[in-house]
């Protein structure tokens, strides 16, 4: 693995500055991170090395510009650290299986991944629209890495993949998550207000708590957010304060939403799930931009040699039975799971009183309770029959 050592021999005295800048801004968002979120980083990176290894690039780590492969390589750095060498073998090996799967998907597709020109790490906001240039939502794409790969049609095309890394193989088993779209853009696409309604009480919180002053999170060195403040040692009585009203929260969104969900008419909830929660190529064909972007889900397991691998599908009604399920649905059903989830049913025919587990919808804050967004987290269901009761 190219270490940090090798980056400062490829940079000038000049513009070693700017870069040490560049690192330390990735090492301290990576401190702020769980540890769920430094195993992604790992993973991700290791995968987008994989695959430009797989290319022929003789540069591997993720991007084009000396500034945006100094901060991945940063950025997976400061994350190996807050890990164990056991766990970072585990990343290691299942993102080496996923690179391997996501080729094989993508050859079924007509597409070349080993004909890249460069390897990227796409998550986070506006990430996708600075390598692509097109104007695409990460509720519409989340893909974790992409690839810059010619085409004849279209001169460049954006394979994406959507990283997943778990102790087990998940396939068929109703474990991935597909789907992270925010409390705004969801409610807004059912005509709703409920943020206007749910994001005023953080700002109420923290108003009691001293700490309105402070940004949600900082990722600035030395830099106090209110999820910083909450995560102090000293504020464990605060962040218990905080984890109590944040499940009121997310208790209140899931009911808005479950209660919206039961009043829609079967197709406007199809086209819902298919716009927010599943990948689909029902949204922007009319500039090519699922052609030009299309992404797989490639899922990566294991926890010892002999036992690691991984599987890649897509999202479109021929390679997902999800969507597939979703497309030709007579009907849907809800019910409630936990404090803050919604498990939604797709009925074959108007007397299929068995509803297949399609996904489940959780309202959760993206990483500390009142200090952060508010997300609806898709994970696919099991698709296998339980018997609901068709509402009235």
């Amino acid at each position: 693995m190219i270490g940090l050592s090798f980056i400062f021999e490829k940079i000038s005295s000049k513009n070693k500055k700017s870069v040490e800048q560049v690192i330390q801004q990735a090492r301290s968002q990576a401190d702020a991170n769980k540890e769920s979120t430094h195993r992604s980083n790992v993973n991700e990176f290791l995968l987008a090395h994989h695959l430009a290894k797989a290319a022929g690039l003789k540069d591997t780590r993720p991007g084009e510009t000396e500034e945006e492969k100094t901060s991945a390589q940063a950025r997976h750095d400061a994350s190996k650290e807050k890990i164990s060498p056991e766990e970072y073998e585990h990343q290691s090996q299942r993102a080496k299986h996923m690179a391997q799967a996501s080729i094989l998907e993508y050859k079924k597709r007509g597409i070349d991944l080993t004909k890249a020109k460069s390897v990227h790490l796409s998550a986070g906001k506006g990430a996708i629209k600075k390598i692509t240039g097109l104007n695409i939502e990460s509720k519409d794409n989340t893909s974790d890495v992409m690839l810059k790969v010619p085409h004849k049609k279209h001169g460049t095309i954006y394979p994406g993949i959507s990283a997943k890394s778990n102790m087990e193989n998940t396939e068929g088993k109703g474990a991935e998550r597909i789907s992270n779209p925010g409390l705004t853009p969801i409610a807004k696409s059912l005509g709703e207000k409920w943020h206007e309604d749910e994001y005023p009480k953080l700002d109420d919180f923290a108003e009691r708590k001293g700490i309105s002053h402070l940004p949600l999170s900082s990722k600035k060195e030395n830099a106090e957010g209110r999820k910083q403040w909450l995560r102090k040692s000293g504020n464990e009585e605060h962040l218990d304060h905080a984890k109590e009203e944040g499940n009121k929260i997310l208790n209140s969104v899931r009911e808005s939403y479950f209660n919206k969900l039961n009043k829609l008419p079967t197709e406007e909830i199809r086209k819902h799930l298919a716009s927010n929660h599943f990948r689909t190529n029902e949204s922007k064909e009319e500039d090519n931009t699922n052609e030009r972007t299309p992404y797989i889900v490639a899922s990566g397991y294991g926890t010892k040699k002999g036992e690691y691998g991984a599987h890649a599908h897509g999202m479109e009604t021929d390679s997902s039975a999800h969507v597939d399920a979703l497309s030709r649905a007579h009907h849907f059903t809800f019910e409630k799971s936990g404090g803050n989830g919604i498990r939604v049913y797709a009925h074959k025919d108007e007397n299929d009183t068995a509803g297949n587990h399609l996904i489940t919808v959780a309202s959760k804050f993206n990483s500390q309770p009142m200090a952060s967004s508010i997300n609806f987290v898709g994970t696919e269901g099991t698709l296998k029959p339980k018997k609901i009761k068709k509402p009235e």
